[in-house]
């Protein structure tokens, strides 16, 4: 069987990594720290956002601090021509072991397994406890393309044995950084910058920047809307990213994993569902207008919308309220996991942005995932015509955010943030405006609010 492993370890035949060579993810130091703990590592997270990529980086990493290549094994469950069976991962796993390594009783070094799309082999977290439990020198790293494929089994086996990190698609910086651009290499993409505590530093960078400067960021980041948040996308013309978005992501969770996983009869009501959705982002939810446009059921759409949010295509945020209970009863929005996503539903392009009204809302989800990945939980905010995008508590300061991609702001446009204060009366208010281009220190009594681009989030 070892001869249908060569060919996915070159390094055994002391051949280089291509992806060594490629840009770094934002994420890949804190993988690295990884490597010292015993538990097993898993990226999760949508199709074709990089997670391959970065087990071979990190596989590059051991070689290059002369771990020995023979020591290192990465098997690929997608591409294997082996039936997908518990048995085989067992198989797998005893003949690296016992026969390639000849160590059968236990290890006499820390030995490195990458297991790839692990989430094709039933019962895989079974067969990976015993391995953890008998050979503690052994390092795991595995990756899934559908969280649920892991998070579902890793609550039910391997509880204190594994820890996960979320691979999301692109953010604009990790774009820029990717495609190595000259504008990443600016002072205000050099490293993130804290929002919540450097508005005048922010600021007095932007100031530095030039009209034509500012116009080409901008350039680029709308074009980074309709396809940049995917590696391979980055490359391709519009209309071929669009089609690799439906064809190579979306529709292999759609009608593959989402239905395998949950046994779905009619997994064409998902898509249907799932396209209203995507063309809707940021939109507030009403199951009961869903329900009719997709002709099913409440419950359906409740379940429906239940499954795509396990299987990382669509977030539903709540209506702040003081009860966590009372807050999922109110008004509800949804959010699809990348703009490229509504982008590609709608046929966005960046020509067509300074005329569609659905451009505010595709701002806005990227606004949300952004804000999600840093912060976590997020609400937002409305009573009658009244409403701010997102409401976030960091240990104890509340966080306004309202998405306004514009050039110029206009003081009734602020209307909720400046208001917002007198009717919840918290101590510690932080107040953002995320625009087009505009960046300002706004001054409306004591309180200030601090207006910025967006693309420096």
């Amino acid at each position: 069987m070892r001869e249908d492993w060569i060919p996915y370890n070159p390094w055994w035949q002391g051949e280089s990594i291509e992806e060594a060579f490629w840009p770094k993810r934002l994420v890949y130091p804190k993988l690295l720290e990884y490597l010292s703990t015993r538990q097993m590592i898993s990226l999760v997270g949508l199709r074709r956002t990089g997670k391959s990529t970065l087990l071979k980086q990190i596989i590059s990493h051991l070689l290059d601090h002369k771990t020995d290549p023979k020591r290192i094994l990465y098997y690929p469950f997608e591409e294997s021509l082996l039936p997908k069976q518990p048995h085989n991962l067992k198989v797998i796993l005893d003949e690296y072991l016992k026969d390639f390594l000849k160590e059968k009783s236990q290890l006499t070094d820390r030995v490195f397994i990458f297991l790839d799309e692990i989430q094709n082999i039933p019962k895989w977290q079974i067969v990976l406890k015993k391995f953890y439990d008998l050979y503690p020198k052994i390092k795991f790293f595995i990756s899934g393309s559908a969280s649920l494929f892991l998070r579902e089994k890793t609550k039910e086996s391997l509880a204190g044995r594994i820890f996960e990190e979320s691979i999301s698609p692109l953010s604009f910086r990790e774009y820029l950084l990717l495609t190595q651009d000259p504008v990443g290499q600016l002072p205000l993409f050099q490293k993130d910058l804290p929002f919540e505590k450097e508005e005048q530093m922010i600021f007095d960078l932007f100031q530095q920047l030039k009209v034509d400067q500012i116009e080409q960021i901008i350039q680029k980041f709308e074009l980074y809307l309709v396809k940049g948040g995917f590696p391979e996308m980055i490359s391709l013309s519009i209309h071929q990213a669009f089609q690799y978005l439906r064809e190579s992501i979306l529709l292999k969770i759609l009608d593959y994993d989402l239905p395998r996983l949950f046994q779905l009869n009619h997994p064409e009501e998902l898509k249907f569902l799932y396209e209203i959705l995507a063309r809707e982002t940021g939109n507030l939810l009403e199951y009961k207008n869903l329900a009719s446009d997709c002709s099913l059921s409440l419950p359906s759409v409740a379940s429906y919308v239940n499954i795509l949010g396990k299987g990382f295509l669509h977030t539903i945020i709540y209506n702040h309220a003081r009860s966590p209970r009372k807050a999922k009863r109110q008004l509800k929005k949804g959010y699809v996991t990348s703009p490229n996503i509504a982008a590609a539903y709608l046929g966005l392009t960046p020509e067509s942005f300074s005329f569609n009204p659905a451009v505010g809302f595709l701002v806005e989800t990227y606004a949300y995932n952004l804000l999600q990945q840093r912060f976590g939980s997020i609400n937002f905010w409305r009573q009658r015509d009244e409403e701010i995008d997102f409401r976030i508590n960091k240990e104890g300061k509340i966080l306004w955010f309202e998405s306004k991609y514009q050039n110029v702001l206009r003081k009734r446009e602020l209307a909720s943030l400046i208001g917002i204060h007198q009717k919840n009366q918290i101590s510690i208010v932080k107040k953002y405006c995320l625009t087009r281009s505009h960046c300002e220190l706004i001054h409306e009594g004591e309180q200030v609010i601090f207006a910025f681009p967006i693309w420096l989030l």
